[in-house]
């Protein structure tokens, strides 16, 4: 059995490195740190171009049809570089979960958006006080008592909170539980989500990772 990363995978994420490195250098990060999002945005388009912010849809619905460990390489890419904003949250999570869970006027109205990289989502599971992105996304996805909400982030009463890492903003959420905003209830709405929560830990594992290989490579060119 083999356990190393194919060849496709190491091309997405050598195309996912390449992007990164010319255009979001520290410089950047910097920028967004001082409230410049506009810098993170044109790093965000770029991506979009390539396909994989999309990429876990399927491929009827414009994506690649990707699985969630062909987005391990991506994601540590992107912590690597600390890329500012809901990548993850919109890539590895929003996504698949508007495409499984979204009823058919839902997907209509964002899915294509979405997978085009034209909408940013993130999740707010059931145990989050606090969602980060949620004041510079357009989408947020709400679990509550086993259902799902799929609600414009206008639409949302939010209450900014400061974060010590300035390039993840963060808010507190208010939820009318409407039904105008309901997801599908003839699918099991529990397990899907609960598989979520499950994507959501490895993309945050695979963020961590690029991250921590980052401080290590300037430890050592530090210490050198």
């Amino acid at each position: 059995m083999r356990f190393a990363f194919n060849s496709d995978q190491q091309m997405l994420r050598d195309t996912v490195r390449d992007v990164l490195r010319r255009e979001c250098e520290p410089e950047v990060v910097r920028g967004v740190w001082e409230g410049h999002w506009e810098q993170a945005d044109r790093v965000w388009r770029t991506l979009a171009q390539t396909g994989v912010i999309g990429g876990a849809a399927s491929e009827a619905a414009g994506g690649m049809g990707l699985a969630a460990i062909d987005l391990v390489l991506p994601l540590e890419e992107a912590g690597y570089a600390a890329l500012p904003g809901p990548f993850a949250e919109t890539m590895a999570v929003g996504v698949p979960l508007l495409e499984a869970l979204g009823s058919d006027e839902q997907k209509s109205r964002w899915l294509s958006a979405a997978v085009a990289g034209e909408l940013k989502i993130v999740v707010a599971f059931e145990e989050d006080s606090i969602v980060p992105h949620a004041p510079v996304v357009d989408l947020v996805i709400v679990e509550r008592n086993g259902a799902g909400y799929c609600i414009p982030a206008r639409e949302l009463q939010m209450s900014e909170e400061r974060s010590v890492d300035r390039s993840r903003a963060l808010a507190r959420i208010g939820l009318a539980q409407s039904d105008r905003y309901l997801m599908r209830s003839d699918v099991d709405s529990k397990l899907i989500l609960a598989l979520s929560r499950e994507r959501a830990t490895v993309a945050s594992a695979a963020l961590l990772i690029g991250l921590s290989r980052r401080m290590l490579d300037m430890t050592v060119q530090y210490a050198k």
